[in-house]
């Protein structure tokens, strides 16, 4: 999918307890992930991915710096109307 579609991928993140939806394109999902690789110097079976939410804000969504407590990598700010719309809007 990634070669065939490229920036028309998107990672659909649902928080049920919240009731909103958070979107992110593939390839946001793909800069975090080499973002956290090249701060580790080395790749990971799996990641994970950190998304918050505050009263009235957009979502916050990041990997932690490897071996660092309370710190994130790059923040990626997404708004809390991007879903439906950016998929529809391209975006």
């Amino acid at each position: 999918m990634k070669a065939k579609y490229a920036d028309r991928v998107y990672v659909i993140l649902v928080c049920v307890k919240a009731k909103e939806v958070c979107i992110l394109k593939f390839s946001e999902l793909e800069e975090k992930r080499a973002g956290r690789e090249l701060a580790k110097k080395a790749p990971e079976v799996q990641y994970q991915l950190l998304v918050a939410l505050r009263p009235r804000k957009s979502f916050r969504v990041y990997m932690n710096a490897p071996g660092v407590k309370k710190t994130s990598l790059n923040q990626t700010v997404v708004n809390r109307n991007a879903f439906p719309a950016d998929l529809f809007n391209g975006a």
